[in-house]
């Protein structure tokens, strides 16, 4: 069968066409799969972080507040503060180094940031509900560790995820938004179930950062990723820690 010069150079386009589109697709794969196995590869080589050595030797003395987590923990900048986050840190991880922790922090206020990365570590498991009560043991040491050595511990929800890039959309969809949930309602019956314990300890209090955001009518605009907070999205925060009084202290 002959093909007629018109044809022949559509067929040439086309197939150009995918051709380009099928390797522009996996170079960003590649460049994808070797950042996730950087990341992966350095969380084995150092699962404590001590490449954060500010994380490790901070000076002794009070702090107004001491921020201690994840990513979220770390990129929150907040006066007068001692920031002890880690990104991709695990609440398993981060209870190890609350372990190391214990008898070094004092102060105010500890806000805890944890599950995150637990939650997106879940992304193609099935085994959430497993994890879930591994984290709400991860919390409840870390609250241990330090309820002696602070007025108050606020324990943060995990941040609601939005809109986020092409690329993640395959391990952020309703399965990551289903075990959000899980972990938050773990976590808010830990601090529920510490408080009937003990009724007149009012020092263990939650850190509601969906209600926070929701409303501050939050959209796309209180996440630089679709996962990480903005500036708005701590603004937010920090005017609910001034609404709580916790700035003044």
């Amino acid at each position: 069968m002959q093909i007629n010069p018109k044809e022949g150079k559509f067929y040439v386009i086309l197939l150009s066409v995918l051709f380009l589109t099928s390797l522009s697709f996996n170079f960003l794969a590649l460049k994808y799969l070797v950042y996730a196995y950087n990341k992966f590869s350095i969380t084995r080589l150092d699962p404590l972080g001590r490449q954060f050595k500010d994380k490790f030797n901070f000076e002794d003395k009070s702090y107004k507040f001491v921020i201690l987590g994840d990513s979220i923990a770390y990129n929150w900048k907040l006066d007068d503060s001692l920031n002890l986050g880690i990104p991709s840190q695990t609440s398993e991880q981060i209870r190890i180094r609350s372990d190391y922790y214990r008898d070094k922090l004092h102060g105010s206020t500890l806000i805890i940031f944890a599950g995150g990365n637990d939650v997106k570590s879940l992304a193609l498991s099935y085994e959430e509900r497993k994890w879930s009560e591994k984290f709400k043991k991860n919390l409840e040491k870390i609250i241990e560790n330090h309820q002696a050595n602070f007025d108050k511990i606020l324990v943060a929800t995990i941040t609601p995820v939005y809109d986020v890039p092409f690329v993640y959309k395959p391990f952020y969809g309703q399965k990551v938004k289903n075990t959000r949930k899980l972990f938050n309602e773990t976590l808010l019956k830990l601090v529920a179930d510490i408080k009937e314990a003990k009724p007149k300890n009012n020092k263990i209090q939650i850190l509601n950062t969906e209600e926070i955001l929701t409303k501050g009518k939050c959209k796309k605009d209180c996440s630089v990723d679709g996962i990480h907070l903005s500036k708005k999205g701590y603004k937010l925060l920090e005017e609910e820690l001034n609404l709580l009084n916790y700035t003044n202290q």
